[in-house]
């Protein structure tokens, strides 16, 4: 993209400042020019996608005439594809009119303070280029007590310029509100916010996810498919947020130059990236267990379906996304919350919502479980067994099925352990598993008299 910068000769060092910026967080083309009248000059600037127009006394006309300064800042940008950003830098006359704000021109009074200036024009650029995609990272309204240094450190190093930002520390120490307070604040500044929960999931699984955020489909080994989702990064000015990224082959998402910055959240030692290293701090209330569902958490429209109050929680996207759980008690989730979230979950089983409700689905088997209801987990299992099965997904089928079997041995359940081991056995075999498949046939119950042959075994 191109920019072109017009003032006057008192507004040259905050033109400089402008564009200096730009050129180095951006990479972008700048152009500037001062002096004269900006209905006067703004006919050369049309080449350029965004123009920056610093409005003060010396820039101003000496007389408004309504059809020569609509005609430069509202009809001709129209025409020409370009944008206008009109902003007021010290006190002058002009139309009240100009500070309504059109589809490619905006107003903004900098009189006080030119620092937004900046951040205003990064704002609509990568609305600009973002074009008619939702934005996946919608801010929740409640604030996160964090450290402001860290947030202003991090802002000169990830949004004035791309790079990589990290926090370091044990579980509890508060990594992820930290993570999460700075993109509710930043998040205008980029073209989109790619959020991914990297707790529990290899790196193969984490690279899957990335790329189903951006709409890719990947074929590929690992290495491969992160050096391609590391191209596509590279052109686009997008904030990754790894959070929970305990494995080193997390890392290997990371961003090689271009746009995008990176935010990281590990309790692995991270010296390279100068992390900010976070002590553990003991809250009363905390709620790990449920302090973030994974990607693609329950809809809220099904949620409330399901008579579950909707305040407290925060979405990446508008199909549902990262959430928290509002009002926990004396640290602990509340029962009621379990039982809506399994309702929920199961109804979504129900509408064959598809795969993504997966990771719900073993979220609240699991709560399930450790309630002790193990027939409802049975039941909510064997819808996700399902699913994984109709969408090819093995690995969350054979987790599906291990979950309940377990729980069922040890609950000494012989008909709900039978029912979900004599479908696991042959999955297990499919997957090379010979030594866990023999362990779950051996487990299954003989009183009916029907045996069960593996099909792996040698035929003599």
């Amino acid at each position: 993209m191109k920019i072109g910068i017009h003032g006057s000769e008192a507004d040259r060092e905050l033109a400089e400042q402008i564009g200096d910026r730009l050129k180095a967080g951006l990479r972008m083309e700048v152009r500037r020019e001062t002096g004269g009248r900006f209905v006067d000059v703004l006919g050369a600037f049309w080449d350029a996608d965004f123009v920056v127009v610093l409005l003060s006394k010396d820039t101003a006309p000496a007389r408004w005439v309504r059809e020569e300064w609509q005609r430069a800042l509202w009809e001709e940008p129209e025409e020409n594809g370009s944008r206008v950003l009109c902003v007021l830098t010290g006190d002058c006359r002009h139309p009240e009119l100009m500070e309504r704000r059109r589809p490619r021109y905006r107003f903004l009074d900098a009189r006080g303070n030119s620092q937004p200036v900046v951040g205003a024009l990064r704002e609509w650029i990568m609305e600009a280029r973002r074009g008619d995609q939702p934005r996946r990272f919608l801010p929740g309204d409640d604030v996160s007590a964090v450290d402001a240094a860290v947030l202003e450190a991090w802002r000169e190093n990830a949004v004035e310029m791309p790079g990589i930002v990290a926090a370091q520390g044990p579980a509890g120490a508060g990594k992820t509100d930290l993570a999460l307070e700075f993109v509710r604040r930043f998040y205008l500044e980029f073209e989109d916010v790619v959020w991914v929960s990297c707790a529990g999931r290899s790196a193969a699984e984490t690279t899957g996810d990335v790329a189903s955020l951006l709409g890719m489909k990947l074929t590929a080994g690992t290495e491969v498919s992160c050096s391609r989702l590391r191209k596509v990064m590279k052109d686009r000015r997008l904030l990754l947020v790894l959070d929970g990224a305990d494995r080193v082959g997390h890392l290997e998402l990371l961003p090689e130059g271009g746009w995008t910055s990176a935010v990281v959240t590990s309790r692995m030692e991270m010296g390279e990236f100068e992390p900010v290293v976070l002590p553990k701090r003991h809250v009363v209330g905390t709620l790990e267990p449920f302090a973030a569902c994974r990607k693609d958490a329950l809809w809220p429209a099904v949620l409330h379906r399901m008579g579950l109050p909707l305040e407290g929680l925060q979405w990446l996207d508008r199909q549902g996304g990262w959430m928290r759980v509002p009002g926990p008690v004396a640290g602990k989730v509340p029962l009621e919350w379990g039982r809506k979230h399994a309702e929920a979950a199961l109804s979504l089983a129900r509408e064959d919502a598809g795969e993504q409700i997966l990771p719900d689905l073993f979220l609240a088997v699991r709560r399930l479980l450790e309630r002790g209801d193990l027939a409802s987990a049975a039941e909510l299992a064997r819808r996700g067994e399902r699913i994984s099965r109709l969408a090819h997904r093995m690995p969350e089928q054979v987790e599906m099925l291990r979950l309940v079997s377990e729980a069922a041995w040890d609950k000494g359940d012989t008909a709900i352990c039978d029912a979900f081991a004599r479908d696991l056995v042959p999955v297990l075999e499919d997957m090379g598993d010979v030594d866990e498949a023999r362990m779950w046939h051996a487990r299954i119950s003989r009183e009916s008299g029907q045996q069960m042959m593996l099909p792996m075994e040698m035929d003599v």
